[in-house]
């Protein structure tokens, strides 16, 4: 058995991470804190992926915190393409969103979102920043993409330097998936999904879409549920459709909107993609910072 000692000074009112070693639980020592806590599955699942902070140093107006969270990383290049920003999101919250992409923070209507990625891919974005309008939401999208809403840009119509930092982020993303086998991951939304032929749009899409990359990537495909949505033939039909083509997985994702919020339980994140079959992994030694 192995643990960590982490010895922290304060100098000149700065904080130092001097070194560390294994032994045999994990310690932090500090003149404010030397209390262990034992490193185990219970650890590394509390500390998933949301900070632990434990205060070393108290003042009357400013305190300091040691963070401590779990590291990951994956050798897969994995690229969100939507339906909404939750794909981004999620790598994001793992540290291994690698870069900024063009799809990362859109909206699609879910049974759209893929065709939108296929088309964009074919005309090699040729239409994809073609005569903006506001919708009936009062979201940006383009004429030629009416179910695909610019969500978080207020300034596109007039703002020429928004819409070249998105063309870039395009390019960025023709040449990810020309240079490397990708890894595409994809929400759905449940509620654009009405019956059966809404289901067959779909996964027409898919097949267009590896035509299109001549079938040299993955899709990871999470169905956004939540309670009163999991048990629903329409929504495991979906399922059912999408795992039987090749290089596509799928599975359901619960979300407890009510206790977590629109972004759901952080601590499910890595479990998605591992039930994904992302190749995800997570490092033994955490990330650890004062601040």
């Amino acid at each position: 058995h192995f643990v960590f000692y982490f010895f922290v000074i304060l100098k000149k009112r700065k904080w130092f991470l001097l070194s560390s070693v294994f032994i045999e639980s994990f310690r932090i020592l500090s003149p404010a804190f030397a209390k262990p806590f034992p490193v185990g599955s219970n650890f590394t699942k509390n500390c998933l992926p949301n900070n632990m902070k434990i205060t070393v140093w108290k003042g009357k107006k400013k305190s300091k915190k040691v963070h401590i969270y779990s590291r990951f990383y994956s050798k897969e290049n994995i690229i969100p393409i939507g339906s909404d920003c939750h794909s981004a999101y999620i790598l994001n919250a793992l540290n291994i969103r690698k870069q900024s992409l063009v799809f990362d923070w859109l909206f699609s209507d879910s049974r759209l979102g893929i065709k939108y990625v296929n088309d964009n891919i074919k005309s090699e974005f040729k239409f994809f920043l073609n005569d903006l309008k506001l919708n009936f939401r009062d979201h940006i999208v383009s004429e030629f993409f009416p179910d695909t809403e610019f969500f978080h840009e207020k300034n596109l119509i007039q703002s020429q330097q928004d819409r070249n930092r998105l063309h870039q982020r395009a390019m960025r993303f023709l040449k990810a998936i020309n240079e490397t086998n990708a890894t595409f991951l994809y929400v759905i939304n449940p509620i654009h999904f009405n019956n059966t032929e809404d289901v067959e749009i779909f996964i027409k899409s898919i097949n267009k879409l590896f035509s299109t990359t001549q079938g040299k990537h993955k899709l990871k495909v999470f169905l956004k549920c939540k309670e009163n949505e999991l048990h629903n033939t329409l929504n495991d039909e979906i399922i059912r459709k999408c795992n039987s083509i090749k290089n596509v997985k799928a599975c359901k994702y619960y979300i407890d909107t009510e206790k977590f919020g629109q972004w759901g339980n952080p601590k499910d994140y890595f479990p998605l993609l591992k039930k994904l079959e992302v190749k995800i992994y997570k490092s033994i030694i955490p990330k650890i910072y004062i601040e």
